[in-house]
């Protein structure tokens, strides 16, 4: 993947631009991570936008691919945070 950020506002919010470059894709998705308090927490929040961009056949693939991988990463990171 190349990642290339095009945003940066420490320590609350990183919007980057991912790609395949393996896959062929026409354009980048775009991330958003943003970090607001909560309840004397933290929450985090992802979006990932711009699988509209891709080619129809492999849109949603890519799409299922990329929410699993979130959901893995996330819960990773949860569970760190709880230890």
């Amino acid at each position: 993947e190349r990642v290339v950020n095009l945003e940066a506002q420490e320590p609350e919010r990183l919007v980057l631009n991912l790609q395949q470059l393996d896959a062929a894709w026409p354009g980048p998705t775009r991330v958003t991570l943003e970090l607001t308090d909560n309840q004397g927490g933290t929450e985090v929040s992802v979006l990932q936008e711009g699988f509209a961009h891709l080619p129809l056949s492999d849109c949603l693939t890519i799409w299922e691919t990329y929410r699993r991988r979130w959901r893995t990463a996330l819960q990773r990171l949860a569970e760190a945070v709880e230890d």
